[in-house]
């Protein structure tokens, strides 16, 4: 009630809203490594983050806009192992303007901005030709900001990673299987298997079932990251780290690498039709 009737006070006063920008600062728990993490004070963070979310959803709902555009951090598609609180908020952040602009009728689009301090910063009066930029792309779900080449950004971030974990992987044994909330179900098709060698690997255990939870093992976005490119080396494929957060058991992300397989093979054979 609060939330329509601040509302109904902005409109008449300025008129109809038709667009929404919010360009809040998500203040994250202080900069650690994830097992120095004060999980009280992420957890505050995180119920900041939603609230404001929540009440920016009113908002949306009240009003029906043309668009609704959130600004969330390059943090959340390079994550760094010094930063993880920052990048799981912004991950929230891109995570509710999907499922929101998905299910409801008024687009939603969250905004990665180059993380600040940057090296080469955004200056005001580029900032302004970056949004007129964004606008003249289209109501897209999510668009990246960054100062540099980003796909050069990426691979160097991956191969880090990868190397850090290779490092792990081997200098650590394999535990046993932890016990979870899922009962321990083996894979029961090739591609199933593959992925619990990735995880097996990653996670450092000795056996991962296919309804074992990503984050009930310890996943992260570092993890995650480091899960990336090992399908796209063992499978060829290309999967956004948001998928990979979305389908968290070997059983949903292998129903996700079969589709993204089936749909290669249907674009090659289209190219074959073409030529």
């Amino acid at each position: 009630a609060a939330v329509r009737s601040a509302v109904d006070r902005i409109q008449e006063q300025l008129g109809p809203i038709q667009g929404i920008i919010d360009l809040s600062q998500t203040a994250a728990a202080p900069t650690q490594m994830l097992h120095e993490l004060d999980a009280p004070a992420f957890e505050r963070s995180a119920r900041d983050v939603a609230r404001r979310l929540a009440v920016l959803d009113a908002i949306v709902q009240a009003t029906q806009p043309d668009f609704c555009l959130v600004l969330s951090s390059l943090d959340a598609v390079l994550p760094a192992a010094d930063n993880l609180s920052s990048a799981a908020l912004h991950l929230l952040i891109d995570a509710w303007a999907y499922r929101s602009g998905q299910s409801g009728a008024v687009p939603w689009l969250s905004v990665n901005w180059e993380a600040q301090p940057a090296e080469q910063p955004i200056e005001p009066d580029e900032a302004l030709r970056v949004f007129q930029q964004i606008f003249a792309l289209g109501l897209v779900p999510q668009i990246v900001v960054s100062t540099t080449d980003l796909n050069a950004r990426i691979d160097d971030h991956i191969s880090h990673a990868a190397t850090e974990a290779n490092a792990t992987r081997t200098n650590a044994l394999a535990y046993a299987r932890p016990r979870l909330r899922s009962e321990y179900v083996a894979p029961g098709n090739e591609i199933e298997r593959r992925l619990a060698g990735i995880w097996q690997q990653i996670f450092g255990v000795d056996q991962v079932g296919i309804h074992d939870n990503f984050f009930e093992l310890g996943g992260d976005s570092l993890l995650a990251t480091q899960l990336t490119s090992r399908l796209r080396d063992d499978f060829e494929i290309e999967v956004p780290l948001r998928d990979l957060f979305t389908t968290a058991t070997i059983a949903e992300q292998a129903r996700l690498v079969t589709q993204q397989l089936l749909d290669q093979i249907d674009l090659d054979l289209l190219d074959e039709i073409a030529d």
